[in-house]
């Protein structure tokens, strides 16, 4: 089992305009896109909040993500 700390990247993620991008292409924030890409590689993430509606956001990740956009973002420096 592989854990995925801070799976936006401390925050790093959220301005990022290609993941924005792909984001929008799956009608999803770019936490939801983070989470959903570590699931899909097998690995466990661990998102943090303390607000509710963040914490709700965070669990609605239920869409794939296409090859393509994986790749994209396996490309992208975090």
């Amino acid at each position: 089992l592989v854990e995925g700390y801070s799976p936006i990247a401390t925050g790093r993620l959220l301005d990022n305009e290609e993941i924005q991008q792909i984001a929008d292409r799956y009608d999803a924030s770019i936490p939801q896109v983070s989470i959903r890409y570590l699931l899909q590689k097998g690995i466990l993430p661990l998102p943090k909040s303390v607000h509710e509606a963040y914490i709700i956001d965070n669990a609605k990740v239920d869409f794939e993500i296409s090859d393509e956009d994986m790749t994209r973002l396996e490309q992208i420096d975090a």
